[in-house]
């Protein structure tokens, strides 16, 4: 049997899935307020390990429609399009959210 294929961008994975989903309001009006909550929930290694992840996606999907793309891939419940930003631009605050002290 083949082994499962490690996700390229785990803690991505479970920030999204788990905090900045379609219920993301649960943790304020922002999705940010959910990274925020992400942030306080796991280790300084951790949050430093999504921040590399956010620099890796953004070196990778070099277009706002990669950007998009991953974004749904990895089950974020936030369109930035829909509140009038980009993909790259949220994901910039996301990381610096995770860099924050």
């Amino acid at each position: 049997m083949k082994p499962t294929p490690r996700p390229r961008y785990p803690q991505l994975a479970r920030l999204f899935k788990a905090y900045v989903n379609q219920d993301f309001e649960t943790f304020g009006p922002d999705p940010l307020d959910a990274v925020r909550a992400y942030a306080a929930d796991v280790r300084p290694t951790t949050r430093a390990a999504a921040a590399a992840e956010v620099d890796r996606l953004l070196a990778a999907a070099r277009t706002e429609a990669a950007l998009d793309a991953a974004l749904d891939a990895l089950k974020c419940g936030y369109l930035p399009s829909a509140a009038g930003t980009t993909a790259r631009a949220f994901l910039r605050a996301v990381k610096a959210v995770l860099a924050a002290p």
